[in-house]
């Protein structure tokens, strides 16, 4: 979008990107949180492939050193301890709501498996969830005990390279 063609009215709302002549309308709510944050999305992904290449360069020298066959099965340790470490990192203590509905839900498929009542449990279950978050507009920490409030205080970080 080019801010020469935009009326006076708009212009105010044209914010300057990475590159200085490309204009960005950072009115839209709904992409706003995506358009800021994209370059510590591309940042996180370029780590995650920089050590995903590192890890897989060690574990084929750790088995050329050990003998055993390669699969994809090595690879499992590292993708589980960055997934988690990338949720705690989006999530904050909030993660701990994320690993606990995903253990429910882990949970459920583990007992109704094979059964037809499964899917129907799974997904009651899951509607109950984005119901009461809506309803009670998340799920805070000081609503379960007073001393947990500590760990929704906001986190500031400094952009200042």
């Amino acid at each position: 979008m080019d801010s020469r063609s935009q009326s006076g009215t708009s212009r105010h709302v044209l914010l300057g990107s990475i590159l200085s002549f490309y204009s960005k309308d950072n009115s839209d709510h709904q992409y706003r949180s995506f358009r800021n944050n994209l370059l510590p999305l591309l940042s996180l992904a370029l780590g995650y492939l920089g050590t995903s290449y590192l890890y897989t360069r060690f574990s084929n020298t750790r088995r050329a050193l050990t003998g055993k066959r390669s699969d994809k099965v090595l690879r499992v340790p590292f993708i589980a301890g960055f997934a988690l470490c990338m949720l705690i990192g989006l999530h904050g203590a909030s993660a701990l709501k994320v690993l606990a509905i995903l253990s429910a839900n882990y949970w459920i498929g583990k007992t109704t498996a094979g059964s037809v009542i499964g899917p129907v449990v799974s997904w009651v279950f899951n509607l109950g969830i984005l119901i009461s978050n809506e309803l009670a507009d998340g799920y805070r920490f000081a609503a379960l005990h007073p001393g947990l409030a500590y760990l929704v205080r906001p986190l500031m970080l400094s952009m200042n390279c």
